[in-house]
């Protein structure tokens, strides 16, 4: 191990800053436009469709006529089937890649159909809450300032 415990804090800290920031995005049915062709995490509710396919939806509980409805594609997703049964009262977080493929609906309008490729379903306990990595930076910042200032008396 180093001498200079700083430098050591400091490194863990630089490498855990890395991963926070290549980590996956969370993100949420109002700006799906912004993020296709990119790795993401999205919640949302689980179900089947007519045709074979998972679709993700921002709203629980959605009657059968309204899952992969044109007139709901900008709330859904479609992945393909995930072996798992309709649980649409409970949110879950998916992660793949955001894809985007312009549709027609009846009346020749174009509406967006968006598509999770390679969806999977993260288990609840793997997603830690955004006060764990702040309280974690913060101990890692007061741990890097107590070692400089012990270090700081130990050159006196």
């Amino acid at each position: 191990m180093t001498k200079n415990p700083t430098i050591f804090i400091l490194s863990i800290f630089f490498i855990l800053i890395c991963e926070v920031s290549t980590a996956t995005e969370l993100i949420n049915f109002d700006n799906l436009s912004e993020h296709h062709n990119k790795e993401v995490l999205i919640r949302g509710f689980y179900y089947n469709s007519s045709d074979k396919r998972g679709v993700i939806s921002s709203q629980p509980n959605l009657k059968t006529c309204c899952v992969g409805s044109p007139k709901q594609w900008k709330y859904q997703i479609f992945t393909d089937h995930i072996a798992l049964s309709n649980n649409s009262s409970k949110a879950m977080t998916f992660k793949g890649e955001l894809e985007y493929s312009p549709r027609y609906d009846q009346e020749g309008n174009k509406v967006g159909l968006y598509y999770l490729k390679n969806a999977s379903i993260l288990p609840e306990d793997t997603q830690p809450p955004l006060i764990t990595w702040i309280i974690g930076i913060f101990f890692i910042v007061l741990g890097s300032i107590i070692a400089f200032k012990k270090r700081k008396q130990l050159d006196e």
